[in-house]
């Protein structure tokens, strides 16, 4: 999933919360671990803002299952998204990051189809007529105090729309 934004803090990650808690609170089965069942992570690379703790715990997150990672280098950021996702251990994958060539694109695509982590790539709405590979492409922007316009560009269905959440 590819969200555009001119500007973070809006509410896209309160437009997240419920499915990210929800992925927090599963168990998954990791092929060749010695554990039968492990604790998905739910893992922040390079957000703009260190994610508030208290308000994760409040919206049911279990916080022991988060890990942030911070990097400068987009080529650290692409990497540490790689292993994350080719490692199966993510229930959601979060990275926020500015251009990405299509052969990364390809390779972040291949690893998150073949662990099944769901990853959320957050960029800067001057990227919007870009080629991408993701499935879903959505531009977020606020329409009012309370809702955030959401225009999807490009999904399964092929078919764009625009819908309208209150936060």
């Amino acid at each position: 999933t590819e969200l555009l934004l001119d500007s973070y803090g809006i509410g896209e990650l309160k437009l997240l919360m419920p499915a990210l808690v929800r992925l927090s609170q599963q168990s998954v089965e990791i092929q060749g671990s010695l554990e039968p069942m492990v604790e998905p992570l739910v893992l922040w690379i390079s957000p703009p803002h260190i994610p508030y703790a208290p308000a994760l715990e409040q919206a049911g997150m279990d916080m022991s299952r988060v890990l942030v990672v911070h990097s400068e280098r987009r080529l650290d950021v692409l990497w540490a998204m790689e292993q994350a996702l080719r490692s199966g251990a993510c229930a959601v994958l979060l990275a926020w990051l500015q251009a990405v060539d299509k052969r990364s694109m390809r390779r972040l695509q291949l690893a998150a189809e073949a662990s099944g982590c769901w990853a959320v790539l957050f960029r800067p709405a001057k990227f919007i007529r870009d080629s991408s590979l993701a499935k879903l492409r959505i531009y977020l922007r606020p329409d009012s105090d309370t809702t955030i316009r959401l225009d999807i560009f490009k999904n399964l269905s092929g078919r764009p729309d625009t819908v309208f959440v209150d936060i």
